[in-house]
């Protein structure tokens, strides 16, 4: 199986490829499109719900570490699953 590389022509004396138009004006589309969607209210709400899962998510990960019982019974989670939580980060840190 070979594979061939593609080459960049250059332009004469500029150094620049032939092409550098149409590479420019679909870079420029690109980033336009990414913007316009990373703004849209709906991608906004499904990032900030994300994050904040991430961030519930470290929270426990950090109180079990810490052995810090209040914080994981504060959340919701019985004495028992702190217990188990607790354990689990001790024999995964050990």
């Amino acid at each position: 199986m070979t594979t061939q590389r593609r080459t960049q022509s250059t332009d004469g004396d500029s150094g620049l490829p032939q092409d550098i138009d149409a590479l420019l004006e679909k870079q420029i589309k690109a980033e336009q499109t990414r913007k316009a969607y990373q703004q849209r209210p709906d991608v906004m709400e499904k990032r900030k719900e994300y994050q904040a899962k991430q961030n519930d998510q470290r929270k426990i990960a950090r109180a079990a570490m810490k052995a810090d019982f209040e914080t994981l019974t504060g959340m919701g989670y019985s004495r028992e699953q702190a217990e188990a939580m607790v354990e689990k980060a001790k024999a995964l840190g050990a």
